[in-house]
C-alpha cells in the first residue's frame, strides 16, 4: 500500500508543478467565491475554519482567507507538536506573528498566552483527490489523525480539500483504515460535496 501511495505521491507532484498559475480559470478567487457559495449557511461569527500556508505550489488559500477574516470569522492554522500526529490549531490573522515549526512550515508564534481551537471547517492539504472524496496527502498521517481526534469530539467537522480540479484522478485512491474522507472539494471551477 506505500508503495502504491508513494508512487501516486510523486506522479501528483509532478502533475501539480506543471499547472500555469497565471491561467485565469484557476484563479484561488473563483475557488474562495465557491466555498462561500457552498458554506454561506453555515457560517457566522462563532464559526472556526483551520487553513494552512500554502507551500511552494500548493493551492493558495488566502484569497479565501481574506474574504473570512472581512465576516470576523475566526481562523486557525496548524501547530506541529512534537511526539503527536494531531494538530492543534493556534488563533491566526493577516497580522499574526509567524515562526518555522516542523517541517520548516510556518505556523503562529506560540506564547503562554496561546488559545487553542477545535475548529468546524478544515481545509485540508493533498495531492490528489478522487470521485468519492479519498485524498492522498503527504503521507505523515497528521491530518488523518487529526480528523479522527476532531470528529470523535464533537457532530459535523467538516474537511475540505481546497484545491485544483487538475489534482482529480479517475480511479479510485488506494485507502487504508486510518484514512479520513475529505466531505467537500473545492476548486476554482466548482464546490463539490461527499457526504
Amino acid at each position: 500500500m506505500t508503495d502504491a501511495k508513494n508512487t501516486i505521491r510523486k506522479e501528483a507532484k509532478r502533475v501539480r508543478s506543471m499547472i500555469d498559475l497565471a491561467d485565469p480559470s484557476e484563479d484561488p478567487q473563483k475557488a474562495a467565491a465557491h466555498f462561500f457559495e457552498a458554506f454561506d449557511s453555515l457560517l457566522d461569527d462563532k464559526t472556526v475554519i483551520a487553513a494552512y500556508v500554502p507551500q511552494a505550489d500548493e493551492f493558495d488559500v488566502y484569497p479565501l482567507l481574506d474574504i473570512a477574516q472581512s465576516r470576523d470569522i475566526t481562523l486557525v492554522m496548524p501547530i506541529v507538536e512534537e511526539g503527536s500526529r494531531i494538530l492543534k490549531f493556534a488563533k491566526w490573522d493577516r497580522d499574526t506573528e509567524m515562526e518555522k515549526g516542523a517541517f520548516g512550515i510556518c505556523q503562529p508564534k506560540l506564547t503562554p498566552d496561546t488559545v487553542f481551537y477545535d475548529p468546524d471547517i478544515v481545509l485540508v492539504p493533498l495531492l490528489a483527490f478522487d470521485l468519492s472524496g479519498n485524498r492522498i496527502g503527504y503521507g505523515g498521517g497528521y491530518y488523518d489523525a487529526t480528523l479522527a481526534d476532531l470528529r470523535a469530539k464533537k457532530e459535523g467537522v467538516i474537511a475540505v480539500g481546497l484545491c485544483y480540479a487538475r489534482q482529480a484522478v479517475l480511479f479510485k485512491l488506494p485507502t487504508e483504515a486510518h484514512d479520513e474522507k475529505l466531505d467537500w472539494v473545492v476548486t476554482p471551477q466548482m464546490a463539490k460535496n461527499y457526504t
